[in-house]
């Protein structure tokens, strides 16, 4: 790659005299939507991969934990297609904050719940359905905070800080369960980066250009006429 294609994309993702100034200069600035998919990335895979075997650890059978994960699984199936109908009236910037939000709850409640297998399993559904409804807002949301030109790129770019939280927070549970923590220490753990991600979406929501639709469809401005 030359030096001025390097700096074409360094521009298109850090936009300069074009930035307008105030809150929307940080909602342009894209370490907002990476640290919002960094977190969410980092959610999905400690829960995908450590559900099951901390669900063992708390006092199930291995037969009961492996069950929670494909419970985990099927509420993420179910929230995902019921997201996309409810975005169709909903804001979906509105509906991932409060995804996000629910995410975060359903975390802290697997912890109490942990002592009741109905109880657990139901949590372990909740935690499948709005993390995964989260990520299906995220991916719905970043490609309108760019102008066509340089959506790909900047998406891009989110999407791959994002994969790094899905790197690092199988491995920091990891390391979390070798220094004994418990499986409720580490589901109240990871309900903080749920409720960050929430505070970053309302963020966006209330510092972007707002949408004309409830869909919150950004459309490109006009180009002036040469």
């Amino acid at each position: 790659m030359s030096r001025g294609e390097l700096g074409d994309d360094l521009d298109a993702l850090f936009p300069g005299d074009e930035r307008p100034g105030g809150l929307d200069a940080l909602i342009e600035w894209p370490v907002l939507l990476w640290v919002v998919f960094f977190v969410m990335l980092a959610g999905y895979y400690f829960a995908a991969t450590w559900t099951p075997r901390l669900l063992e650890q708390s006092g199930l059978t291995a037969q009961q934990g492996v069950s929670g994960g494909v419970l985990l699984n099927l509420g993420g199936v179910a929230a995902t297609l019921l997201f996309s109908v409810v975005a169709l009236s909903v804001a979906r910037r509105t509906l991932t904050a409060l995804s996000f939000v629910a995410a975060g709850v359903s975390f802290l409640l697997i912890g109490p719940a942990l002592g009741s297998l109905t109880a657990t399993l139901l949590a372990v559904v909740a935690i499948g359905m709005f993390i995964n409804a989260s990520a299906a807002g995220m991916f719905g949301i970043a490609p309108d905070l760019y102008p066509t030109a340089v959506r790909a790129t900047a998406v891009g770019w989110a999407i791959a800080v994002g994969r790094l939280g899905a790197i690092a927070s199988p491995a920091l549970a990891g390391f979390l369960v070798d220094r004994s923590w418990t499986p409720r220490g580490l589901f109240t753990l990871f309900a903080v980066p749920m409720f960050i991600a929430a505070l970053g979406i309302a963020v966006i929501a209330i510092g972007s250009a707002a949408p004309v639709s409830a869909g919150d469809e950004l459309t490109d401005e006009p180009q002036p006429s040469t």
